[in-house]
């Protein structure tokens, strides 16, 4: 959903008072893992609040492993320094790619200029154990352009790399925008004021458009459109199942060629860097 900071407050609220009547079921805590989504979004008080109904509520570890999902586009100096004034010792940062346009087809915020800019507050904060996510096929995504990816990423030199398959889930807009390649009818449920990738505005202004039932939340549209008429519309594909597989294989080899050894199907990490709380 899209962000709010009134849902943000709410939400810690009740995630702190879940925390509470939990506490009891709980031995000394090895590892707190703050994700996915991105709670690098969470105002500063949110994530005091949380921190605080941990550190109240639970025995945590000395030397535990306490990890922070972030999003490139959402991670600045200031928010950095926050987390690790809080105990945070590790983060994993959602790249996902290297190249702005998989990135913009993604409809990630960030490029990969803020990628880079990112990983460099987090070397220059003195944190050493971080993580990249990488995403691959993605449409539109080439063998090459993963090398790059995968290449870019071992350049910088994080102690555990991440490698998805992207899965494309129904109700997003990429899901429709790949849909789009071969269904004549489709519809779709639009959040009012949600801002939609590109591509989607597109065919949401067009003329030709139905409403059909909803509620005081949605709305939603039916189109009709000819195949070729909605492929000039939205070049978009997902690359051949023998390519993704290629990907796959080529990150396992790379990777472990360069000292990230494989511990999980999606998971590389440097000696002693595995992320405890996926071990777990």
């Amino acid at each position: 959903m899209p962000y709010d900071e009134s849902s943000a407050l709410a939400y810690t609220d009740a995630l702190c008072r879940e925390l509470y009547l939990k506490s009891d079921s709980a031995a000394e805590l090895k590892t707190v893992y703050i994700g996915g989504g991105t709670p690098s979004l969470l105002p500063d008080t949110c994530f005091g609040h949380l921190f605080s109904c941990l550190k109240d509520n639970f025995q945590i570890s000395p030397d535990a492993e306490i990890t922070v999902e972030a999003n490139p586009g959402t991670l600045n100096q200031s928010k950095t320094n926050l987390l690790l004034s809080l105990g945070v010792n590790r983060m994993s940062l959602g790249i996902q790619s290297f190249n702005n346009e998989e990135l913009e087809v993604l409809g990630r915020i960030h490029t990969a200029d803020d990628a880079l800019r990112s990983l460099g507050i987090l070397r220059n904060s003195g944190l050493h154990n971080y993580s990249i996510d990488l995403m691959y096929g993605i449409p539109g995504q080439s063998i090459n352009s993963w090398r790059e990816s995968i290449s870019k990423a071992v350049e910088c030199s994080p102690k555990h790399i991440s490698t998805y398959e992207l899965t494309l889930e129904e109700g997003t807009p990429l899901y429709t925008l790949v849909k789009l390649r071969t269904n004549e009818q489709f519809s779709y449920r639009v959040a009012k004021g949600q801002a939609f990738h590109s591509g989607l505005s597109e065919i949401f202004l067009r003329e030709n458009r139905f409403p059909s039932s909803g509620n005081d939340n949605t709305k939603t549209f039916v189109y009709s459109h000819s195949k070729a008429e909605l492929q000039h519309l939205v070049p978009i594909t997902m690359p051949d199942e023998d390519i993704i597989l290629e990907m796959y294989h080529y990150a396992i080899d790379y990777l472990a060629r360069h000292g990230y050894k494989q511990y999980e199907i999606s998971n590389f990490a440097r000696l002693g860097f595995q992320c405890l709380h996926n071990m777990n």
